[in-house]
């Protein structure tokens, strides 16, 4: 019996052994690595690149195509952007952008703009811009969100107009546009009651806080460079004021603004116009010192104006 059972056992391992020696292990194929693939396979088919409009490793026309994240070496165009969108130059969609798009030069969208916007120059959106856009200069036919730059200005943006006089009997003009949260301020000034007439130019920056019973609060940096007419005087002869004061609406088009300044001056005294000019400008001041050739004053002001449009 023994052996019977032995027998069968050898048989079936001989016959297992035999099966198994017929089964061909099939190798996997080897898969080929390069550019073209890692921006064009089902992983990453919502990777574009391109290095300027036609060059790129997506096919067909780029205005029918919009695209998850985009990196544009120079420049790209494309009917829009949901993600990401990084240019070393330029941006261009035809229609509307979501999420982040950085640009070193310019951003230039026909349609909406949602999220955050960079251009390292000039930011332009044909639709309405939402969210943040950060460039030197910001334009866009609608605004609903916050632009930040030296100059943001559209249709349906804030514009202003101001004529105010300080304490120094300083006449100042200026332009405001933007938004209500952040404008950009642009000045002329010219001071009455002189031999000599001193102008000046200026920017700065203010926002408007809404209070009670259409009240609002005015807070204002700006930086002025004083001049006086018929010389060539290039020093620096600066006044820096911070004001914080209150805005009363009229109507819908004029409005008044008054409140007191803080002020700080930094004029050459080594200039040609010092000391027949400007060294009595700031009589009033509360601090004063000199700092090499540049004196330093500080003192509080006042200002009244009239804000129209």
């Amino acid at each position: 019996m023994r052996i019977i059972q032995l027998f069968f056992g050898l048989t079936l391992s001989l016959s297992f052994t035999k099966g198994f020696a017929q089964i061909k292990v099939q190798p996997a194929p080897a898969k080929k690595l390069s550019l073209s693939t890692f921006f064009s396979d089902s992983n990453r088919k919502n990777i574009t690149l391109t290095l300027v409009p036609g060059f790129g490793n997506k096919k067909g026309n780029m205005f029918a195509r919009t695209n998850i994240y985009s990196l544009n070496i120079f420049a790209g165009a494309s009917a829009g952007n949901e993600r990401l969108e990084i240019g070393g130059l330029l941006n261009y969609e035809s229609g509307s952008v979501k999420g982040l798009q950085i640009a070193g030069l310019c951003n230039y969208v026909e349609g909406n703009v949602s999220g955050l916007q960079i251009g390292g120059l000039f930011n332009r959106v044909k639709g309405a811009a939402s969210g943040l856009q950060i460039g030197f200069i910001n334009h866009s036919d609608s605004i609903a969100g916050l632009p930040i730059g030296f100059l943001s200005f559209g249709k349906t943006h804030f514009k202003q107009i101001e004529v105010s006089l300080n304490e120094k009997q300083l006449w100042n003009f200026g332009f405001r546009t933007g938004v209500k949260k952040l404008q950009n301020i642009f000045l002329l000034g010219v001071q009455s009651g002189q031999t000599k007439l001193i102008w000046t130019y200026g920017y700065g920056v203010g926002t408007l806080v809404p209070l009670e019973k259409k009240w609002q609060l005015s807070l204002d940096w700006v930086i002025q460079q004083m001049r006086v007419a018929g010389t060539n005087d290039r020093s620096t002869n600066l006044i820096n004021t911070i004001f914080i004061g209150f805005v009363k609406p009229v109507n819908s088009k004029l409005s008044l603004s008054f409140g007191p300044s803080l002020d700080l001056s930094i004029f050459s005294n080594k200039g040609p116009n010092y000391k027949s000019r400007f060294s009595s400008y700031t009589a009033n001041y509360s601090f004063s010192e000199n700092y090499g050739q540049k004196t330093v004053r500080i003192w509080v002001g006042i200002k009244a104006g009239v804000r129209i449009w």
